[in-house]
């Protein structure tokens, strides 16, 4: 059995175009942050890109928000044309959603985005389902908590995950960036990947976030390699702080089209409520 050890930290990343040496060298893009789960509709976040060093405020973010465009999904057989929801609990708020079509697996996706002129397209499909076996808590050097997952491997294709924690009293929504990990290099049927949870505005010893008794609700997904080598070119071999935005050179994406960032990716979600022990 091999195992795995990483940190899942919290970050935020504001999406940008490539870092410029001034403001003059700013050049507007769009991101694009678009999933489709099984049996859930299509959902698809769009934000044009702001200059990184410019001062921005409330009013900058809200205006960011792409509510313009023509969004259109087709898969094996039907088409339909995206409409634009709220969501007041995630930033961009204003988001896309198809009304007919759902996640089926077999089936290949293919985004269409129409806006300001440009043309963006990206295809996907759904991956391998969330093959988690069992978990356990191990204690860490100073008596914390932290999560270790047992997974099986799918040994003829590799799986590609993102995980996020919330506690489920105290935390309303799911914050921070995701922990990524995948098991392309895994050989054996079962493996671990071991988790923390940190918080690093907490003083030094006291970022786990993990404590005997506490209720925890993890959203585990596979996702596209596609969406993996995204997150993993912002983030690097292994999840690490980002203050406020990354200024990698090159950031992966699967969007086709001028000066576009973020990804279209399918996904498979398992929930699950776990009491730390």
């Amino acid at each position: 059995m091999i195992k795995l050890i990483t940190n899942f930290l919290f970050a935020s990343i504001v999406f940008s175009c490539n870092t410029p040496n001034t403001e003059s060298d700013f050049s507007e893009g769009l991101s694009v942050e678009g999933s489709i789960e099984r049996n859930k509709y299509a959902k698809v976040y769009l934000t044009r890109s702001l200059p990184v060093f410019e001062k921005k405020d409330s009013l900058d973010l809200i205006e960011a928000i792409e509510t313009s465009a023509k969004v259109e999904l087709s898969n094996d057989s039907i088409s339909e044309i995206l409409t634009l929801k709220r969501n007041d609990e995630y930033y961009p708020f204003l988001y896309y959603r198809s009304n007919i079509i759902k996640g089926e697996v077999n089936k290949k996706y293919k985004l269409k985005i129409s806006s300001r002129n440009k043309i963006y397209t990206s295809i996907t499909t759904l991956p391998n389902d969330v093959l988690l076996n069992s978990y356990s808590f191990i204690n860490d050097a100073i008596n914390k908590k932290h999560l270790n997952l047992n997974l099986k491997k799918k040994l003829e294709k590799s799986t590609y995950y993102k995980c996020y924690f919330k506690h489920s009293n105290s935390e309303e929504i799911f914050k921070g960036s995701p922990f990524i990990f995948n098991d392309e290099l895994i050989s054996d049927s079962f493996y671990d990947i071991e988790i923390k949870y940190l918080d690093k505005d907490l003083p030094k010893g006291e970022q786990n976030m993990m404590n005997v008794g506490d209720s925890i609700q993890l959203k585990l997904y596979s996702i596209s390699k596609e969406e993996y080598t995204f997150w993993k070119s912002i983030y690097g071999d292994t999840t690490t702080f980002t203050d406020e935005i990354s200024f990698t050179s090159q950031i992966e994406t699967n969007i086709v089209g001028q000066n576009t960032y973020g990804y279209w990716s399918g996904q498979n979600l398992l929930t699950e409520k776990l009491i730390v022990n």
